[in-house]
């Protein structure tokens, strides 16, 4: 009786034994068929935002408007069927394979509102003051500094230390001996190349950053688009810091968003050239101001910012890039980012 009971002990046991074993086999199968999975739609999700540049470019070489760029066309010509929309254009569109789809669009300049389809990077200050000022650092230390209340002198002379061929330091700069205490290579004696290596200089901290990302480039001639740049940019470009310019630029971004006061829509209206946005300004102290700086702006863009999303199952991608449209068949790759 005893050696029944051994035995019956014995084989639950095993049987227990064997079934954790299953267990634990099916639940790895599980979570390498999920891992699998998620691959896999990682992969897809991909592609199908880079599908979505790919759109997008088709779109911008079928220009018929090149005298403007505006929130509603930007780089594009609207077809004059009403029914046709930018989210139509460039919302989520299904994919052949039907597991997932594509859309085009960024949060804005100014983060607040969905922008579909490309935006022109010339509505961005330029941070190349060779660009943006010609190299009137002046001018520069003027519009940089109005940018951003942190944006303090001694991080605008860095930057200008940053890029200038000199080794010597302005005053609260930085140059090589700076860099070099904190391990680093020295300043780089030239024209920023991305966004990013401005968070090198010295004094840029992540929250400053953070702060005008959105509002700086340094692709383009470094001409501000009037039709396009936020607020923020046109104040930096025509303010002096005293806000009495702020009802002028109040007035240009009223104006181009045309009867219905919402930019990006059909009834938008554009500037072709400074005296429709003189014509903007109430009184002669404005004019005259916009006259002075008329050389900053310009109308119309030839590179174009594309975020791109790919969608799968649950599975996100984005694609950040620009591009410099030469031609109708042209097109150079100057940013690509995958995130």
């Amino acid at each position: 009786m005893k050696k029944n009971g051994a035995i019956l002990v014995t084989s639950l046991w095993i049987v227990t034994i064997v079934s954790l074993v299953a267990l634990g086999v099916g639940f790895r199968s599980s979570l390498e068929m999920r891992l699998t999975r998620y691959s896999f739609d990682s992969l897809e999700a991909v592609y199908l935002a880079r599908a979505g540049i790919v759109k997008t470019l088709s779109v911008l070489s079928l220009d018929t408007r090149p005298e403007y760029d505006s929130a509603f066309e930007c780089g594009i010509s609207m077809p004059e069927d009403e029914t046709v929309t930018l989210t139509g254009l460039f919302g989520p569109a299904d994919t052949m394979t039907g597991g997932g789809t594509f859309s085009v669009y960024d949060q804005g300049t100014g983060g607040n509102q969905t922008v579909w389809g490309p935006a022109d990077e010339e509505r961005r200050f330029n941070i190349n003051y060779s660009k943006s000022t010609a190299g009137n650092l002046e001018e520069y230390r003027r519009m940089f500094g109005l940018l951003s209340p942190d944006m303090t002198p001694d991080i605008i002379n860095a930057v200008i230390d940053w890029q200038d061929q000199d080794s010597n330091a302005l005053p609260g700069g930085a140059e090589d001996a700076d860099y070099e205490r904190d391990g680093l290579m020295g300043a780089k004696d030239g024209d920023f190349e991305t966004v990013e290596e401005l968070a090198l200089v010295k004094g840029v901290t992540r929250e400053l950053y953070n702060d005008i990302k959105k509002y700086i480039t340094v692709y383009g001639d470094g001409k501000i688009n009037i039709n396009t740049a936020p607020f923020r940019v046109l104040a930096a470009v025509i303010g002096d810091g005293t806000g009495q310019y702020d009802e002028l630029i109040a007035n240009i971004i009223r104006t181009r968003a045309g009867p219905d006061g919402i930019e990006g829509t059909r009834d938008d209206a554009v500037f072709t050239d400074m005296t429709g946005v003189i014509a903007t300004a109430k009184e002669n102290f404005e004019r005259q101001r916009l006259t002075s700086l008329a050389g900053y702006f310009k109308f119309t863009s030839n590179v174009f910012r594309i975020v791109t999303h790919g969608t799968v199952r649950r599975i996100d991608k984005d694609v950040t890039c620009v591009y410099d449209r030469k031609s109708a068949q042209e097109f150079v790759l100057k940013y690509y980012e995958e995130e």
